[in-house]
C-alpha cells in the first residue's frame, strides 16, 4: 500500500486533484493499473516505479510523470467540463464517497462490481449537474478533510488503497457539495444545467440502486459489445463471464439469448423480450 509524501500531497493540492482521482497501483503491472484507472476514471497512480528523470513515484494513466511535466495533466484533468458531482453512501459500512461522473449509473455499477473500498452496496444519495465538476468535487472533499478515512480492497490479488472516503453522514457530504457549488458555480449557470441534461451524461433517474433490477430488452442473439454497452460495462468483462461458463468467444461474436440472460442475471439485470 502506497503512502503519499508531503511533496506529493502539495502537488495534488496545487493542481486541485482530489483523492478520488488517485489510484493505489502498488504491486500492479502497468497494463493492469492503467486499465483499472481508465475504468474508474482515475487521473494519478501512486506506488509505481520511479521515473528516470526525477525519481518520482506518481504516473498519469497515460504512463507519464506529472511532476516532471505538468502538461501531461492538461488533457486528463478537464476541471472545467460539465458533469455530475455525486454523493454515494453505503448502508453496510456507514461511509460515503464524493465523486464526479459523466454517467452516474455506470459509475455506481462499476464501484459495486469492484467492491470499491471493500463495499459492494454503494448507492447514490445525491447528485447535481455541474459546470467545472472537478473543481466542485475537490472543494467539497476539502470541506470534509477531518472526516477522511482510508480503506482497502482486493483487486486481481493486489491490495488497493482508497483515500477519498469519508466517515460522515450522507447528508453532511451533500451539504459540502452544495456549499462547493455555491462557491464555484455562477447561479445563472447552475440554473441552466438544472433545466437541461448535461451533454453526453446519463439521466440521474437511470441510476441503479442496490437490489433494484434494470430491464434490458433484446429479441434474440446479441453481440458481446452490444450486451456490454446495454449493461454499462466493458466488453472484456462479458468475455470473462463467458470464460467462467467455459464459453470461448471473441468481442465481435454473438451470444445466444439464453446465455445473455445468465450474464444479465449475474450482474443484476433482467432480460426482456
Amino acid at each position: 500500500m502506497a503512502i503519499l509524501s508531503d511533496e506529493q500531497m502539495r502537488f495534488l493540492a496545487i493542481h486541485s486533484i482530489s483523492m478520488s482521482r488517485v489510484f493505489d497501483a502498488s504491486g500492479m503491472k502497468r497494463s493492469v493499473y492503467q486499465a483499472a484507472m481508465r475504468e474508474l476514471s482515475m487521473t494519478i497512480a501512486i506506488g509505481v516505479s520511479p521515473c528516470n528523470a526525477g525519481g518520482h513515484t506518481m504516473k498519469t494513466r497515460s504512463g507519464h510523470c506529472p511532476q516532471c511535466g505538468t502538461h501531461n495533466l492538461a488533457f486528463l484533468l478537464r476541471h472545467d467540463e460539465d458533469g455530475y458531482v455525486y454523493v454515494a453512501d453505503s448502508k453496510q459500512s456507514g461511509i460515503v464517497k464524493i465523486g464526479t461522473a459523466g454517467d452516474v449509473r455506470t459509475r455506481i455499477t462499476t464501484l459495486n462490481n469492484w467492491g470499491y473500498g471493500g463495499v459492494s452496496d454503494w448507492r447514490v444519495h445525491y447528485h447535481i449537474a455541474c459546470a467545472k465538476a472537478g473543481k466542485v468535487e475537490f472543494k467539497a472533499q476539502s470541506l470534509l478533510q477531518s472526516y477522511r478515512i482510508s480503506r482497502t480492497y482486493l483487486k486481481g490479488g493486489n491490495t488497493v488503497d482508497c483515500q477519498e472516503l469519508f466517515a460522515c453522514s450522507a447528508s453532511m457530504a451533500t451539504e459540502s457539495v452544495q456549499k462547493a457549488v455555491d462557491q464555484i458555480m455562477p447561479s445563472k449557470r447552475l440554473a441552466e444545467l438544472s433545466k437541461a441534461k448535461v451533454a453526453g451524461v446519463a439521466k440521474p433517474e437511470a441510476v441503479r440502486q442496490p437490489n433494484q433490477k434494470i430491464a434490458i430488452q433484446i429479441k434474440g442473439p446479441v453481440y458481446i459489445r452490444e450486451l456490454a454497452q446495454l449493461m454499462g460495462i466493458k466488453a472484456h468483462h462479458v468475455v470473462q463471464d463467458l470464460l467462467k461458463m467455459k464459453i470461448h468467444l471473441l468481442l465481435d461474436q454473438e451470444v445466444s439469448r439464453q446465455t445473455a440472460e445468465k450474464i444479465c442475471k449475474k450482474r443484476g439485470f433482467v432480460l426482456k423480450t
